[in-house]
């Protein structure tokens, strides 16, 4: 469950991935300290893995996604005015 986790699946998905219920799965987590700590990490690993993709697709493919990615990342300089805080466009 926790290699499904880290390939970026939902727990729901993981869960069945590993043969388990999703409440089995939970109540797992609940219990044991030690398996959510992993669980945690697992869920980091598949985040970072879909920002890597996310990231060479918006390079690769999409103008739009780039933009919005930007805008994310460093908001002070390709936000929205609103959202730049003291900034004036020059």
């Amino acid at each position: 469950m926790l290699e499904a986790l880290a390939r970026g699946m939902s727990p729901t998905s993981a869960a069945n991935a590993a043969g388990v219920g999703r409440s089995t799965a939970y109540l797992w987590r609940q219990e044991d300290p030690a398996f959510a700590a992993e669980w945690d990490d697992a869920v980091a690993v598949g985040i970072d893995r879909l920002e890597t993709e996310v990231f060479r697709r918006a390079i690769e493919y999409s103008d739009k996604l780039a933009t919005f990615l930007l805008k994310k990342r460093r908001p002070e300089v390709y936000g929205d005015r609103a959202t730049r805080k003291g900034k004036v466009d020059t």
